[in-house]
């Protein structure tokens, strides 16, 4: 199970959440494009999501 970390950019770059995939989705609230999108570039212009460590 992978494991993901989501910063905020704009606050000092300070970890939200840690979590799976899924996880992550549900707590961003995030569609099936950005879901794509996201660990390319900046989601919504704020967050970042970073894969960390395989559980």
């Amino acid at each position: 199970m992978k494991i993901y970390g989501i910063y905020d950019l704009k606050n000092s770059e300070q970890c939200v959440r840690v979590g799976t995939l899924g996880e992550i989705i549900n707590f961003l609230s995030i569609t099936t494009r950005e879901t794509t999108r996201m660990f390319k570039d900046k989601l919504r212009g704020r967050y970042k999501v970073i894969y960390l460590f395989t559980e």
